[in-house]
């Protein structure tokens, strides 16, 4: 992040509460400049932080299946996201529609977002495609696939 925050040009704001928050505060002056911490967020107020941003960073180190990620797909946002996350390796086509990173190495994201913010029309285009990815996650979707299995089984 402190090669990051010397090179680009970027805004992050950082939203969730827990363990790893007191990071933010051993940044250098020059990338805290970059970082506004919001803290928690009700699921009510994510979609206007969706609409405000380019990229989504979804850096867990453990998440079972992560409804942040696939809601952020569907608002048309590539995601940046952890290996260790399932909704991340079931939804992200790494370089299609964003990418996959361990994160618990931190160069890896750093290369990612500078990528997007170096390459903005790339993100706009992985976006659209993470949109049609996220629709195949649809509740409407998913309860058709669901009654397409039953008839199948029924059928045998």
């Amino acid at each position: 992040m402190e090669h990051l925050a010397k090179e680009c040009q970027f805004d992050l704001m950082v939203m969730g509460a827990g363990p790893l928050q007191g990071l933010l505060s051993s940044l250098s002056a020059t990338a805290r400049e970059r970082v506004r911490y919001l803290g928690f967020k009700q699921r009510e107020e994510l979609p206007d932080y969706f609409t405000a941003s380019d990229v989504l960073l979804f850096p867990s180190r453990y998440d079972g299946w992560g409804m942040t990620a696939v809601e952020a797909m569907a608002a048309g946002m590539p995601v940046i996201g952890s290996i260790h996350a399932g909704s991340c390796m079931d939804l992200i086509s790494d370089g299609i529609n964003g990418f996959l990173v361990n994160p618990f190495q931190p160069q890896e994201l750093e290369a990612r977002m500078k990528y997007f913010i170096t390459h903005p029309d790339e993100a706009t285009a992985m976006g659209r495609l993470a949109r049609r990815k996220a629709r195949l996650f649809d509740t409407g979707v998913g309860g058709q696939r669901f009654v397409q299995y039953v008839q199948n089984i029924l059928k045998n």
